[in-house]
């Protein structure tokens, strides 16, 4: 069995290390777009632009506008004298909130009467506004708590009624850091294009050049075919893995709290995945550039869209949650994150190992029947 395969691996082997520009794109490029993809895609809002109407010009506005600038989330550009100013800077995107201090605002604040503060966010683009407002509303609280009791101890009040303490602790991302919510995304987005993709290419480079009827007759079963073909990309795909998540430690700070050894076998059943889906694609390809099509267009939406890398799966119409059933990013993604940023161990994340497992056998199965019926790739 390893006599017949390992023909089929050399010979994989030494077409790639001819092509340097290939060797190179396989062990590089997933390096290049993760550190593009990291450093470019963040969910973290910062800088944000403030026009501020003050008519209090009070202790009390003073003390709030410092707050939010300390936050380091706010930035100050522009005092205005009247709201109408404000609502101009919103139009014309100078800002992207707007505060107006109005008279009286510290006395109403004490007699909780009706506030005499406005804020306006620009609503243009709903995702951000909606950041922003969490970044308001947690400044807000902090000062509002604050001010009571600067206000409790100037009046010399020993006991005060107030709200029940609570103890506020954020587990596995303190810092909130949207980088190492997204890396194990990239990485599995990276993986999943450059396998599936080089695979594919592989295999119906050879169709065209009509090298491949010659393996095709060699006394040799549709298993230690496909076996022979998916081994060298799979080691230079996994090879690549490596680098990726080295400098995604290095360079993200990633943490890795979990097993190594089950993060080797999850990485390698996932290339399982994209190898063996390169291989099935490549079997219903004619062309280089069909095949290129096909497999960016089947591997880039789903692990993108479907897969929990962005977009909250919860957050998806029902109909399209099932969908992610059938996405085994889905279940990478999930493991990478169980592994590196929670140490999860196997017996926590068994269902994603078990599904992620399960793909990889029916993708791969998936190839050598397609081979044994075909007869051709």
């Amino acid at each position: 069995m390893i006599r017949r395969i390992l023909p089929f691996i050399k010979k994989e082997f030494t077409e790639i290390l001819r092509d340097r520009l290939s060797i190179t794109s396989l062990l590089l490029l997933p390096s290049i777009l993760l550190f593009l993809y990291g450093y470019a895609i963040s969910l973290d809002i910062k800088e944000i632009k403030i026009s501020i109407c003050d008519k209090e010009r009070s202790e009390f506005s003073r003390e709030f506008t410092d707050g939010l600038i300390s936050s380091g989330y706010f930035r100050i550009t522009a005092r205005r004298e009247s709201p109408n100013e404000i609502e101009s800077d919103l139009r014309t995107s100078k800002s992207q909130v707007g505060i107006i201090f109005y008279p009286s605002v510290y006395k109403n604040f004490l007699r909780n009467n009706e506030p005499s503060v406005q804020i306006l966010v620009d609503g243009s683009n709903a995702q951000s506004s909606q950041y922003t407002l969490n970044y308001l509303v947690g400044a807000i609280e902090r000062f509002t708590q604050n001010a009571i009791k600067k206000e409790l101890i100037r009046i010399n009040t020993i006991q005060t009624p107030t709200e029940p303490l609570l103890t506020e602790r954020i587990l596995f991302n303190p810092l909130l850091k949207s980088p190492l919510y997204l890396i194990p995304g990239l990485i599995a987005f990276v993986i999943m294009i450059t396998g599936a993709i080089s695979t594919t290419i592989s295999i119906v480079k050879e169709k065209e050049n009509r090298t491949f009827e010659q393996v095709i007759l060699c006394p040799v079963s549709p298993f230690t075919l496909i076996i022979g073909k998916i081994i060298p990309y799979f080691v230079i795909s996994l090879v690549s893995s490596a680098i990726m998540i080295l400098l995604s430690i290095l360079f993200f700070d990633l943490p890795t709290k979990g097993s190594l050894l089950f993060l080797s076998y999850a990485v390698i059943i996932f290339l399982l995945c994209a190898s063996g889906f390169g291989m099935l694609i490549s079997t219903i390809s004619s062309s280089q550039q069909v095949a290129f099509t096909i497999a960016a267009f089947s591997t880039l939406l789903p692990t993108i869209i479907l897969s929990g890398f962005v977009f909250p799966i919860n957050n998806m119409p029902e109909i399209i949650q099932l969908i992610t059933y059938i996405v085994p990013a889905k279940y990478f993604i999930a493991i990478l994150r169980g592994i590196l940023l929670k140490g999860s161990s196997l017996s926590e994340l068994y269902p994603e190992t078990l599904s992620l497992t399960i793909f990889a056998v029916l993708i791969v199965s998936a190839s050598i029947i397609r081979i044994k019926k075909k007869g051709i790739i």
